[in-house]
C-alpha cells in the first residue's frame, strides 16, 4: 500500500472523529435533557399548600398530644403558639413552656397602666431559647438587669422568619401600647418560610423556594466560593436558610419588604434591631477570614438601618470587643445558631447596656 495514501486515510479518519465530537456533546446534552424531562414528574419538588390543606394542617398542629402540640395553625403566618397554654418547652422537655392570652411567653399578662416600659422582643428559636429553661434566655436575663423600670416581653417562636414575626405583631399585638419593639435578628430570618407538602414526608415548614433549581444553584455557588479557602470554609457549613444571608439582594429584600413597612406601621412606637451572630461566623474569623466577608450580612443590614435611622445593635461586634466572652461556650455543640446558657448570658451582658442606651435615645426624640 502507498504510504502517502495510508497516511491520508488516517488523517481523514482523525478529522472525522474530531468533527464528530461536537455532535456527540450535543447528542449527550439532548439525551440528558430528555431523561431529566422524563424523570422530573416522578421527582416532583415540594408543593406549596392551598386553602384545601388548611383542615389537615389544623388537625396536625392543634392536637395537644401531637408532636407539635404547642402550636396553632394560622392562615396568615403559618402557625403560632397556643395562647393560655402550658406544656413542655420546644426541644427542652424538662422545662415548662407557658404562654399568656396573647400567645406571648410567660403566664403574665401585659399591663399598660403601670410605670414600667413594655418592650416587645420578636424573634425565632434562638430568642425563644431552644433547649433551655425560659429563665436562661437572654431576654429573661436582660429583664433581671433592667429592673422594675422595664417589662421585657418575649414574643419569639421557633421556625419563624422576619415575615412571620412582623405578621404576628400586625395580627395579634398591634393593639398593645408598646414602648418599643426589638427585632432579635438571626441570619436565617431574611428568607420566606411556608408550609409545603412533600410526597412521602407530608407537611413540612420550609423555605418558600425550596426545590427551585435557581435557588439550589445560587446556594451551591456561595457554598463553593466559601469552601474554596480554609479561612471561609466554616461559612459553607451553614444551612441554606442561613447561607442565603450572603446571597445578593436577600437582606435588601427583607429590609424593603418587611422591616421598613413594619417600622412605618408601628409608628410612633420605635423599632430597634438586635442582630445575632452564628457560631460559624466566629469560627471563620478565628481562622483569619476577612471581616468584610464574614460580617457582610451584618454590614448590609447596618447600612440600611443607618439610611433610615433605625437603631441597630450588632451582638457579634460587641462580643468580639468584650474581654469577658468565652467563645468556646457560647453555642450548643454542632449547632451554628442556638446559644447555650452561657451564650445567652453573654448576649444579655453585652447587649442590654447598648439596647437600654438606644431606648433612652429614642425616648428623648421630639
Amino acid at each position: 500500500m502507498n504510504i502517502d495514501a495510508a497516511g491520508e486515510r488516517r488523517s481523514h479518519s482523525t478529522l472525522w472523529k474530531v468533527a464528530l465530537i461536537p455532535f456527540g456533546v450535543v447528542l449527550g446534552l439532548l439525551t440528558g435533557w430528555i431523561v431529566l424531562r422524563a424523570w422530573g414528574p416522578a421527582q416532583a419538588g415540594p408543593r406549596m399548600i392551598s386553602a384545601d390543606d388548611y383542615p389537615a394542617l389544623r388537625a396536625m398542629l392543634d392536637d395537644v398530644d401531637g408532636p407539635r402540640g404547642l402550636y396553632l395553625f394560622d392562615e396568615d403566618i403559618g402557625y403560632r403558639f397556643k395562647p393560655d397554654f402550658t406544656g413542655a418547652r420546644h426541644k427542652a422537655d424538662l422545662f415548662l413552656h407557658r404562654t399568656n392570652s396573647l400567645g406571648l411567653l410567660g403566664a403574665e399578662e401585659i399591663e399598660t397602666d403601670s410605670l414600667a416600659r413594655n418592650i416587645l422582643f420578636l424573634g425565632d428559636s434562638v430568642t425563644y431559647g431552644d433547649g433551655l429553661a425560659q429563665e436562661s434566655i437572654f431576654v429573661s436575663q436582660m429583664q433581671e438587669m433592667a429592673g422594675p423600670d422595664y417589662r421585657l416581653v418575649n414574643g419569639a417562636c421557633p421556625g419563624w422568619s422576619g415575615r412571620q414575626q412582623a405578621g404576628f405583631y400586625a395580627k395579634y399585638l398591634s393593639g398593645v401600647d408598646w414602648d418599643a419593639i426589638v427585632f432579635a435578628v438571626c441570619q436565617n430570618d431574611f428568607v420566606d418560610f411556608r408550609w409545603g407538602w412533600i410526597e412521602g414526608s407530608g407537611y413540612q415548614w420550609m423555605m418558600a423556594d425550596s426545590g427551585s433549581p435557581l435557588e439550589s444553584s445560587r446556594m451551591s455557588q456561595i457554598r463553593s466560593h466559601f469552601s474554596g479557602a480554609a479561612a471561609t470554609a466554616p461559612l459553607a457549613e451553614h444551612d441554606d436558610a442561613t447561607l442565603s444571608a450572603w446571597s445578593p439582594g436577600v437582606i435588601e429584600s427583607y429590609c424593603n419588604e418587611v422591616l421598613l413597612p413594619f417600622t412605618r406601621r408601628a409608628e410612633p412606637t420605635p423599632v430597634l434591631l438586635f442582630v445575632l451572630p452564628t457560631a460559624l461566623q466566629f469560627e471563620a474569623l478565628a481562622k483569619g477570614a476577612e471581616e468584610e466577608v464574614v460580617c457582610e450580612p451584618q454590614q448590609r443590614l447596618a447600612a440600611f438601618c443607618r439610611e433610615y435611622d433605625i437603631p441597630c445593635v450588632d451582638a457579634l461586634r460587641l462580643m468580639r470587643e468584650s474581654d469577658q466572652v468565652d467563645f468556646e461556650r457560647l453555642y450548643f455543640r454542632d449547632d451554628a445558631l442556638h446559644f447555650q446558657h452561657s451564650g445567652h448570658e453573654a448576649l444579655a451582658e453585652v447587649g442590654w447596656p447598648l439596647l437600654e442606651d438606644r431606648l433612652d435615645a429614642v425616648d428623648r426624640l421630639p
